[in-house]
């Protein structure tokens, strides 16, 4: 379902579809293997992030997460998407949110990627998550 009218939509639908891809084939191996068939840019002993030549708009990142049996991908926004955050533990299951970081402010196009993926793909908007839990607290 890409979309070629929108850039936001059509970078949203292309994430959707080949972040699933990565989970698929790297998040059930162990850290080592994902690192060697990556061959990685940046690896440290808890991480293995890459991006794409063909896709520059987003880093991907395996790391170890709470579950044990498989690694979590992390995929963050890089230039007009600085800020934008996509994770998954399981690889059926997404969570986005936004926000400004300590050296940079979220970039005016991810939020609405935000929205995007949240309409589109049922990716959980964890912003929403938070003001909630914040509220409560109050």
């Amino acid at each position: 379902m890409l979309n070629t009218q929108n850039p936001v939509q059509s970078d949203a639908d292309r994430l959707m579809d080949l972040a699933p891809q990565i989970a698929e084939r790297y998040c059930r191996l162990d850290l080592a293997t994902a690192r060697a068939r990556i061959q990685a840019g940046r690896i440290d002993e808890h991480l293995c992030r890459f991006a794409r030549a063909d896709f520059p708009q987003f880093e991907f990142s395996l790391h170890i997460g709470l579950r044990h049996d498989r690694l979590a991908l992390s995929v963050h926004g890089r230039a007009c998407y600085q800020g934008f955050m996509l994770q998954t533990s399981d690889g059926q299951h997404w969570q986005a949110s936004v926000l400004d970081g300590i050296t940079y402010h979220a970039a005016t196009a991810a939020p609405m990627l935000l929205a995007v993926v949240e309409e589109r793909h049922e990716v959980r908007n964890m912003d929403r998550v938070r003001l909630t839990l914040t509220h409560r607290a109050s």
